[in-house]
């Protein structure tokens, strides 16, 4: 597992489901088809996730801020 890999998240987006297991495919899912964009929640996540693949956070940070953005945008997290 590189150092920005985590532990695999799934989610649900617009019905369907996402596997996300690192920092790089968490910050695709925010900057994309991502519900809602504008909440702090979100802005801290793709932070954390940059911070993560330039070696600044740990992915368990990256992983955090992630679901964390996930569920104030009622993104359904397994």
């Amino acid at each position: 597992m590189s150092a920005r890999s985590f532990h695999p998240v799934v989610i649900f987006v617009e019905g369907r489901e996402r596997v996300v297991a690192d920092a790089f495919e968490a910050m695709e899912c925010l900057t994309g088809a991502w519900p809602v964009k504008s909440c702090p929640s979100a802005r801290k996540a793709i932070r954390a996730c940059q911070d993560a693949l330039d070696g600044i956070k740990s992915a368990a940070m990256a992983r955090a801020a992630f679901i964390a953005a996930a569920r104030d945008a009622g993104v359904a997290v397994i």
